[in-house]
């Protein structure tokens, strides 16, 4: 079987890391070759390395990207829009040099390009849609298409694979035959953490991995840590992740010097080795698809505190996995968090429960049902 996957960036983001997973995982089953639309990048890398085929095509997002203020979100979506046009033009007299009747399936990761469904419609080949965002209640994105028309091309993919419940209730205009829920899937063996982590009271380490932008919420993480240390707790946050300063800025406003315990690193390689010295872990964002750093840091023995909104309350039972807070609700996601660093019992349970949980989600489970799926497509076109 020949498959076409496309990528929607090719840095090494969340979302490429599992699309990277799973390619990896498949590609001895199938022979696959990935578009992507740069010349070079970190996806590319990997790629080579690990002996896959790729192709390159210049397309574009058929989103906007977010900016916090107005007349940046206008001049962003301008550029964006003419962007995904001139894109369009470009990818097709590339296109017409290829010989795509040759792929049995195209699967398309995240719902942020609508080049490989476009390249299935034309060929008549299934296609399969693996969607890991809600796009504009967690990211700002904002379609340079119609909205119908793609809930029209949405509609005519073979399958609609998506990484959490909450996501799928979305995507309920689509028929319920062709959508599924298949959460991420992890190399649980390089994850877990092979020592126990005992809380440090003396010294309480936070941490918030993501995007530092307004979808992510850290402002929520930054003014609880702030309120706490006003208690006398001795209390530490490290954000890493790529920053929107603007953001930051806002979020620390009247703070007044940050510095001494405000972390913020920009991206991080080895995550495994940061979360080393961290004690909690914080997702507070306004509506998180799934949460792959929510198992990460439960495999590596940090209990999480997420806000209860999108996907998390999917993987973390308040109190049990985890805590959950209100999102918005600063007040109790502080409470929370003394809650944990004053009992280290219900710590201890947690770390415990949430490791034993989050081992479930191995890539081996999750390849294998996304191997059904494109299985179930191809028959059916032949």
């Amino acid at each position: 079987m020949k498959a076409l996957f496309v990528a929607h960036s090719c840095e090494l983001s969340g979302a490429n890391r599992s699309f990277l997973s799973n390619i990896i995982a498949l590609n001895n089953r199938m022979d696959i070759t990935v578009l992507v639309n740069k010349k070079s990048g970190p996806l590319q890398d990997e790629l080579i390395a690990h002996g896959v085929n790729y192709i390159y095509i210049p397309y574009s997002w058929w989103y906007a990207h977010a900016r916090n203020k107005w007349y940046k979100r206008i001049i962003r979506y301008g550029i964006d829009f003419l962007k995904y046009y001139v894109c369009r033009i470009v990818s097709y007299c590339y296109l017409k040099r290829i010989d795509l009747s040759i792929y049995d399936v195209v699967y398309t990761n995240t719902s942020t390009v609508d080049i490989g469904a476009r390249i299935a419609l034309k060929n008549k080949i299934p296609h399969i849609w693996h969607i890991r965002e809600f796009g504009n209640a967690d990211f700002g994105f904002l379609p340079v298409v119609s909205r119908y028309s793609q809930k029209k091309i949405f509609k005519k993919s073979a399958r609609i694979i998506l990484i959490s419940k909450a996501l799928e209730y979305q995507y309920s205009f689509i028929e319920s035959e062709k959508r599924i829920v298949i959460y991420n899937g992890f190399n649980i063996s390089k994850l877990i953490s092979k020592q126990d982590h005992k809380l440090n009271i003396n010294l309480v380490n936070v941490l918030i991995t993501g995007q530092v932008s307004e979808s992510k919420g850290q402002v929520q993480g930054i003014r609880a840590v702030a309120n706490l240390r006003e208690k006398g707790i001795n209390i530490e946050l490290t954000l890493a992740g790529n920053v929107d300063q603007d953001y930051l800025k806002a979020a620390c406003k009247k703070l007044g010097d940050t510095k001494k315990w405000l972390h913020v690193l920009g991206p991080v390689s080895d995550m495994k080795a940061l979360r080393e010295s961290m004690d909690l872990e914080l997702v507070c964002s306004r509506s998180e698809a799934f949460g792959r750093v929510t198992i990460e840091a439960m495999l590596h023995n940090i209990p999480v505190i997420g806000a209860h909104t999108g996907g998390t309350p999917e993987l973390i039972s308040d109190c049990k996995t985890g805590m959950l807070f209100e999102y918005g609700n600063v007040n109790q996601l502080e409470e929370k968090v003394l809650l944990l660093i004053k009992t280290p019992s219900l710590y201890n349970k947690i770390q415990l429960k949430a490791r034993v949980y989050a081992s479930q989600f191995t890539l081996e489970h999750t390849v294998s049902q996304i191997l059904k799926q494109i299985y179930s497509v191809v028959n059916k076109k032949f």
